[in-house]
């Protein structure tokens, strides 16, 4: 599911960062011990076939969508579901993901929607210096009041924070895969995220893609036009469900695992029906 590069951390966690450094080297002393590998993504398989790991085999992470027919946290549907348009973003607070970007790229779209918020979901250390620094911007921004560090949440609080959303932004710049993308394409969510590791391959013809953050202001007027466009949003919306369908545990079974358990001689049990 690859390792992430130990220069994002550096600058917070030098000592994390150095036990990075040591994972991504210890990776490549590994390939001789094993007679099969896969990556969950090309972007994986590419890095494991660099590092001479045989034969890398793709196998996408199972996205169940059933899992979110479970009820939301009521109180928190609510809450958000006063006219606000919802920007969210849901993954680890973390310095590969670049919350400092995505705090800058909702500051300018405030300039277009006053009525926008920013909801952060996942987990959020106060201690942790990365997260520091991102508490420092947020109290130091004119819009702190909307930007919202939510830390880790339930599961029916997650389902409530996406089904309430109105678009999902990534400016993350290390992307082994992307489950939160994938997930919010099952919730309809339109999403607009920079084109860094494995994003592309998991959005595919679905999602907006931009390879650039030199210009905010442009980045935050096509987040707005995805906010309020509804012709275009409904056109993004309907080609992130056809790739997510793409994604589903049936679909991975029958075009993926199936294949890898024949090609490595594993016994396949036969299903029965009564």
């Amino acid at each position: 599911h690859n390792v992430t590069p130990a220069s994002f951390f550096k600058p917070y966690n030098p000592s994390f960062a150095n036990t990075l450094k040591e994972g991504r080297e210890e990776l490549a002393h590994f390939h001789a011990a094993f007679d099969a590998s896969c990556g969950d993504s090309h972007y994986n398989c590419e890095e494991l076939k660099k590092l001479s790991y045989p034969s890398p085999f793709r196998l996408p992470i199972v996205i169940d969508p059933l899992k979110w027919n479970e009820p939301a946290d009521e109180p928190l549907l609510q809450m958000l579901s006063d006219g606000t348009y919802n920007i969210l973003f849901t993954g680890r607070m973390v310095p590969q993901k670049k919350i400092e970007e995505l705090l800058e790229l909702f500051c300018t779209l405030r300039e277009f929607l006053p009525q926008s918020r920013l909801l952060c979901v996942g987990s959020f250390n106060p201690s942790d210096p990365y997260c520091k620094m991102l508490t420092e911007k947020r109290e130091q921004s004119t819009y702190k009041e909307d930007i919202h560090f939510c830390g880790h949440v339930k599961e029916e609080e997650l389902s409530a924070y996406y089904r309430t959303a109105h678009l999902y932004c990534s400016m993350s710049e290390h992307e082994g895969y992307g489950v939160p993308l994938a997930e919010a394409m099952w919730h309809q969510i339109p999403i607009l995220a920079f084109d860094a590791g494995a994003v592309a391959e998991t959005l595919g013809e679905g999602g907006i893609i931009f390879q650039s953050k030199e210009n905010m202001r442009t980045l935050a007027s096509l987040a707005a036009i995805l906010l309020t466009d509804t012709t275009l949003r409904q056109k993004v919306i309907d080609a992130q469900l056809e790739r997510a369908i793409t994604l589903h545990k049936e679909t991975v079974k029958k075009s993926y695992l199936s294949p890898l358990l024949e090609a490595l001689h594993f016994p396949i049990k036969a299903e029965t029906t009564k």
